[in-house]
């Protein structure tokens, strides 16, 4: 089954959970993560229709949480659809790594003295910029056929540029690309914090790590992780 026909099937007639819980804030994208249950049992994503927000949208207390709902819900459709097993271990690394790049809340990336209305070089709330992350994802044999028919649901062109443009304004499909990205690494995932970092380096790469914040952030990732076992 295609995404498009999957993800119209599975988030018809959701249920949002209640926005006063602090997992969403007072502003969120139209492609931000809502969670609900449907006719079909399975828990879903819904656009909220908000008006669009282009930089520090969310406004919750607990940002990480947001992004913890989002990479659940982004990875159990990735489970279901693309055989891309879902785990403890991929969930946590996804939350640090948004913590790590962006603060859970930064869909372009903060450059001093910027002018308006210029977006990067990183973009989404995983920093992908077009000619790493993006352009990699899309050509590596290991993710380019998954990430492409993502884009053809998303209603996004499957360009480097295209995408990177979208990744300001469409959660699911950052969350995607950064599992994508996870997936071309040949090593297991790990539940190891130190292990953890060497991963999000090697795969990230990142021009200034700053090693001080990632126990922090991984801490972060682990609590805002916890506690869905239930609900799925």
């Amino acid at each position: 089954m295609r995404i498009a026909a999957w993800w119209q099937r599975v988030t018809r007639q959701p249920e949002p959970i209640n926005p006063t819980c602090g997992m969403l804030g007072a502003a969120t994208l139209p492609n931000s993560s809502v969670i609900g249950r449907n006719s079909s049992g399975l828990k879903s994503l819904d656009n909220t229709g908000a008006a669009t927000l282009p930089h520090v949208v969310i406004a919750g207390r607990n940002p990480a949480k947001h992004v913890a709902v989002l990479v659940r819900s982004v990875l159990t459709a990735m489970d279901v659809r693309d055989g891309i097993r879902q785990s403890p271990e991929a969930d946590v690394m996804m939350v640090a790594i948004s913590g790590q790049e962006a603060a859970w809340i930064h869909r372009d990336q903060v450059v001093t003295g910027k002018r308006p209305g210029v977006i990067g070089p990183a973009t989404g709330l995983w920093q992908f910029e077009r000619g790493g992350g993006v352009a990699g994802v899309l050509r590596l044999q290991a993710s380019a056929a998954i990430a492409m028919e993502w884009c053809r649901a998303e209603g996004v062109g499957a360009t480097p540029d295209a995408v990177w443009r979208a990744l300001v304004t469409n959660d699911r499909l950052a969350c995607v690309f950064a599992r994508l990205l996870l997936l071309t690494d040949p090593r297991a995932l790990t539940s190891d914090q130190d292990a953890a970092w060497d991963y999000y380096i090697r795969n990230w790469r990142p021009g200034k790590p700053h090693m001080q914040t990632w126990p922090k952030n991984w801490a972060a990732a682990q609590a805002a992780s916890q506690g869905w076992e239930g609900v799925w």
